[in-house]
């Protein structure tokens, strides 16, 4: 009795047929399930085989079903990725994660995931239509950007075969600033005491309002508030950029000895914050003293 392969069957490198007895074996490439049949659940190879005794032939019809063995570890498309989540995001915002792969199948592939410890972030899995398993990063409590801005972990994607493999990424989360501090000055009132002759030009104050945000929420500007009469604005000039304030025009200790100003800087963010500050300019009579700050008050936004 002899036996052989029937010849239309395609993958006959990966089979062998002893003739003299039919014993069947794997031919020296081996067999791998993935190229065979990718992601399919199962995977079998079909053929056929002619037993020949005294000229008589027989056919023989063989399913060979190849089963996965656990050897591919999760990967990911990138060993490193960057998400960006706004400030303002509310606990368990969800930020899509890139998809891991796995080319084995079942409980050979990723089960689980896992994010390092930190105190803002978790990982959630899901299971898609198509059966891929991915995850999602999930805010765990309210961020603050000018506490700390970003964040950097480590993605862990596990399959479940035993052992277990598995594969990492480093995630890194930028934190985006949202308009929630208001600029603040260093005081809330302010005293300065001018001569009557000093010239126009003359520095009164450098005025400071600090906004830690970033970008065009931090930016601020400076202007008199709605208050200032139209007599001092014409006496004294604000700087909008710097809040640098000057003596615009002379001005005479005889007609006016005090001026209230009120100065209000604001951020540029879309929806803009303020703060005030009051400066009191007193003139002194010519030659009476040099200029003084006064006023240790906090100032605070509205």
């Amino acid at each position: 009795m002899s036996f052989r392969l029937m010849r239309q069957f395609s993958n006959s490198s990966l089979v062998r047929v002893r003739e003299e007895d039919g014993q069947l074996s794997i031919g020296e490439g081996g067999l791998d399930r993935e190229r065979l049949c990718g992601q399919a659940p199962q995977c079998v190879l079909a053929f056929d085989v002619v037993s020949c005794w005294r000229e008589r032939y027989r056919l023989v019809h063989v399913e060979l079903e190849v089963r996965d063995i656990n050897d591919n570890a999760p990967r990911f498309p990138r060993a490193q990725m960057t998400l960006e989540v706004s400030e303002s995001a509310a606990p368990g915002t969800r930020l899509p994660l890139e998809v891991a792969v796995d080319e084995d199948v079942g409980s050979n592939s990723i089960q689980s995931f896992q994010v390092s410890l930190n105190s803002h972030f978790g990982v959630e899995a899901q299971t898609r239509a198509d059966g891929a398993r991915c995850a999602d990063l999930v805010l765990l409590q309210e961020l603050d950007r000018e506490r700390q801005p970003s964040y950097t972990l480590e993605l862990v994607a596990k399959d479940g075969g035993s052992p277990a493999r598995s594969g990492t990424a480093t995630v890194h989360v930028r934190v985006l600033d949202a308009n929630d501090n208001s600029p603040a000055f260093a005081q809330g009132s302010v005293t300065v005491e001018l001569p009557e002759d000093a010239p126009p030009g003359s520095l009164l104050l450098d005025l400071d309002a600090a906004d830690p945000d970033e970008g065009p929420n931090g930016e601020v500007v400076y202007a008199f508030g709605s208050q200032v009469p139209p007599e001092a604005r014409r006496l004294f000039r604000l700087d909008p950029r710097s809040g640098r304030l000057t003596l615009e025009a002379a001005v005479d200790y005889e007609r006016t000895r005090t001026y209230e100003l009120d100065v209000r800087a604001q951020d540029r963010g879309a929806s803009p914050r303020t703060a005030t500050c009051t400066v009191i300019v007193r003139l002194t009579d010519r030659g009476s003293g040099q200029r003084e700050l006064r006023g240790p008050c906090q100032c605070l936004g509205p």
